[in-house]
């Protein structure tokens, strides 16, 4: 069962545009409305993974629906209308992070032990052609 409650909490993140401060959240009616937004599943963790620069934008306004629904749309503009091409990716890690947390930390930790692995001289995959592979 604690399982099921722990799965159940939603992550959020605060966004900040000058002294203003936004919460940015996913629960399901949100993925719902992003789905139908975007023509495509939104469910999984590798959904999110493939977020494209011009998916940000609606992302953003449906992560800032549940709290901010009367200004979200126009928060999400103004975010992207001050971002520059190299800041959509940690755009998209922060929006990944925050709908997907547990896949995310996982993601985090395999890049760790394969950055770990490398520094060894081995394979980053295990198991994988590399510097170790007899």
């Amino acid at each position: 069962m604690s399982d099921v409650l722990e799965i159940a909490v939603r992550e959020t993140k605060i966004v900040r545009i000058g002294e203003r401060e936004y919460t940015l959240t996913f629960p399901v009616a949100a993925v719902v409305v992003l789905e139908q937004k975007l023509g495509r599943s939104m469910k999984h963790s590798t959904d999110w993974f493939r977020i494209k620069a011009e998916e940000v934008q609606p992302c953003l306004e449906a992560g800032l629906t549940h709290h901010h629904p009367e200004e979200a749309a126009t928060v999400a503009a103004e975010i992207c209308n001050t971002l520059d091409p190299e800041a959509i990716d940690s755009v998209v890690d922060a929006l990944c992070a925050t709908a997907c947390p547990k896949a995310w930390g996982r993601l985090l930790e395999e890049m760790a032990k394969a950055r770990q692995r490398l520094q060894k001289g081995l394979s980053p995959v295990p198991n994988g052609q590399g510097a170790d592979a007899s």
